[in-house]
């Protein structure tokens, strides 16, 4: 991480002051000023708040976000899952639903869909790339509530609530980690 050297150097920081402020080892700065070692988020946020930068601040140019909108969350799980139901809104969910023969395969097929759907939006930000941690986070983190209401929807509606109502939790999961890493960010 030659930024983070570049940086350093600037504040005029040694490796081991920097550890000692940033509450890491010695041997975590070195490593990840040699290469040897990939930072992880939250001892990016310990670094940078030592160093009272902002955590790009730390990224190598080709790690930063471009300056460009995230995409909305239809088109995170488009990407993902090839399609976004849990993009919809909950009239228009529940409209498909009711559009559905009650006893047909249909119903689980797209039940089965929203969970896919959920089990990946879930699993950020450890599905992500360090840059799109950064871009997505904002946009995940405002969409935890109606994203876990029409999950339980879905599930309800599809008939698969007493197979996956274990995985409704999850939500909590992701929301209690994006709040860790804000705090350390």
């Amino acid at each position: 991480m030659r930024e983070l050297t570049r940086v350093r150097r600037s504040k005029g920081f040694s490796q081991r002051v920097l550890a000692r402020e940033a509450g890491v080892s010695p041997s975590t700065v070195y490593e990840l000023e040699s290469g040897r070692r990939t930072a992880n988020p939250s001892t990016l946020g310990k670094l940078a708040k030592a160093l009272d930068v902002a955590i790009i601040d730390l990224l190598e140019e080709s790690d930063r976000p471009k300056a460009v909108a995230p995409p909305s969350l239809a088109e995170w799980l488009e990407a993902r899952c090839g399609h976004a139901y849990l993009a919809m809104n909950k009239d228009a969910l529940e409209e498909m639903f009711e559009n559905l023969p009650e006893d047909g395969p249909e119903r689980r097929d797209i039940g089965l869909k929203i969970n896919v759907e959920y089990n990946a939006f879930c699993a950020f930000p450890r599905n992500v790339s360090t840059q799109e941690r950064v871009l997505m986070r904002r946009t995940i983190r405002a969409s935890i509530s109606g994203v876990a209401l029409r999950h339980q929807l879905a599930l309800f509606e599809s008939g698969l609530y007493p197979e996956y109502a274990e995985q409704i939790s999850r939500v909590f999961d992701l929301e209690r980690t994006l709040a860790a890493d804000e705090a350390t960010a």
